[in-house]
């Protein structure tokens, strides 16, 4: 979709924004900065764009000290309370959705943007994906907010309905007010977008309209790694029909000898499934249902550990201190000090000091990722990007595709961009069969939703194979 200028534009203004908060310190410091129509913010996990949006909600913690201005149509947000946002600013996308809340929003909302985000029935109103939608649409029902705040909002809907959203969020844009938008799903976003606002640091929000916007802190999306690599203006790029896979492969570490065989009565799949020693193994669901994707790979995980019980995915406590936390999980399974730390630094810097709830999503998701991978043994991984900025998503495959030999993991995971760098196989399920069982091209043809290069169609793969060596390995990973 090609973005286009909102029919009655609202300004969004930052004029020298500095924001310190306890136990963290100094998280942005005099940034200037102005947006409108569609403004997406990006950053590597933990730089200050969720806290941006929570100081623009005026839903900054108890302690915090702020200094210049945030303006939304020429009206200072900081410092008023909730009663006096309503009505300039929508931030309840910031916020969870209660449980009593979703038929209200159901009754509410466009019944259009309902079908388009798969809420045309009531079903299922505890599913992930679904509460993600719904908030979405809470967000984007509204008419008299001039800001519209969103913090993350494609990476738990359906990948199928990314787009959808997409559009529902320029229409808002169209409707007269600025979205603010906080996004790592960068492949799917940026086309989507007016302007960019990049934070490089906490004294620099580089700003760029989308069409020319080029990441500087982060790697930029697929397409527009190829784009750069052959040196293609914006009308030569990749155009957005389907296509075959590409040709081109990662040279991936192979995996190790046969760990197990896991037979049918344990995984209530309609075959045997072999694991082996090394190895990263993705499950997708064909009808992208999560749920039976977390119980296939629970039941693998088990059966290559040998044990009785379903392995349970990683839950994070919110209260205890990064440092304790981590000293006791490396005690408790006999680790040397910093083999944790290890694994979370290449993807985000934490504070030992600070509990793990004072930490952005991002952090904490480097933090699930350095304690899962850290415990001996076969590994389970769950939505293990959620939160992260596209250069941790690549430093996590990078290391579970080249860097681990020993130990088995299965991951689940809507990230396809993910699960197609760092997976060795593709376990592709539907009602209790495997659909399909191979390396990630080879299967691509019974993915709900491709990659990225793939769906932007076959003349984007026939360049990534003309392309010179080093774009050619980079669209392949």
């Amino acid at each position: 979709m090609t973005p286009t200028t909102p029919t009655t534009p609202t300004a969004l203004r930052i004029d020298g924004f500095s924001l310190w908060l306890p136990a963290r310190g100094t998280v942005l410091s005099s940034v200037f900065a102005e947006a409108s129509g569609v403004t997406l913010l990006v950053c590597r996990s933990g730089s200050g764009a969720s806290t941006l949006l929570r100081a623009a909600a005026g839903t900054l913690p108890a302690g915090a000290r702020v200094a210049g201005t945030i303006e939304a149509g020429g009206r200072p947000l900081l410092g008023l309370t909730g009663d006096e946002l309503t009505g300039v600013v929508d931030a309840s996308h910031l916020g969870e959705l209660p449980d009593d809340a979703a038929a209200e929003v159901l009754r509410a909302a466009d019944p259009a943007l309902l079908a388009s985000l798969g809420l045309a029935s009531a079903a299922g109103a505890r599913a992930p994906e679904r509460r993600a939608a719904l908030r979405l649409v809470r967000a984007l029902s509204g008419r008299d907010a001039r800001l519209v705040l969103l913090d993350q909002p494609l990476f738990d809907l359906q990948p199928t309905h990314r787009a959808a959203a997409c559009a529902a969020i320029r229409a808002r844009a169209a409707a007269g007010a600025t979205v603010l938008w906080a996004e790592h799903l960068l492949e799917d976003a940026v086309s989507a977008a007016d302007h960019v606002l990049e934070i490089e640091g906490p004294a620099r929000v580089a700003s760029a309209p989308a069409a020319t916007w080029r990441p500087r802190t982060l790697p930029a999306p697929p397409a527009m790694a190829l784009s750069r690599a052959l040196g293609l203006s914006p009308d030569e790029e990749p155009d957005g029909h389907a296509g075959l896979a590409p040709r081109t492969s990662a040279h991936r570490r192979p995996p190790g000898d046969r760990l197990v065989t896991a037979p049918p009565e344990l995984t209530r799949l309609n075959r045997p499934i072999e694991l082996r020693h090394g190895e990263c193994l993705g499950i997708v669901s064909r009808d992208g249902d999560r749920a039976a994707e977390t119980d296939v790979a629970r039941r693998l995980v088990a059966v290559a550990r040998g044990a009785r019980t379903l392995s349970s995915p990683l839950h994070l406590p919110r209260a205890p201190q990064v440092g304790r936390l981590v000293a006791g999980w490396e005690r408790r399974h006999d680790l040397a000090h910093g083999t944790v730390g290890s694994y979370v630094e290449p993807l985000a810097r934490l504070t030992p000091e600070r509990s793990v709830g004072q930490h952005s999503p991002g952090e904490r998701a480097a933090l699930a990722w350095g304690l899962a991978l850290s415990r001996p043994g076969p590994r389970l991984l769950i939505e293990p990007t959620r939160g992260l900025d596209p250069a941790g998503r690549r430093q996590m495959a990078r290391t579970l595709r080249d860097d681990d030999t020993t130990s088995m993991t299965c991951v689940v995971s809507s990230d396809v961009e993910m699960l197609s760098r760092a997976c060795h196989r593709l376990l592709v399920v539907a009602d209790g069969a495997v659909v399909a069982d191979g390396a990630p091209l080879a299967v691509l043809g019974h993915l709900p939703r491709p990659p990225q290069l793939v769906r932007l169609g076959v003349r984007a793969l026939r360049v990534a194979d003309l392309a010179p060596g080093p774009a050619r390995r980079e669209t392949a990973r």
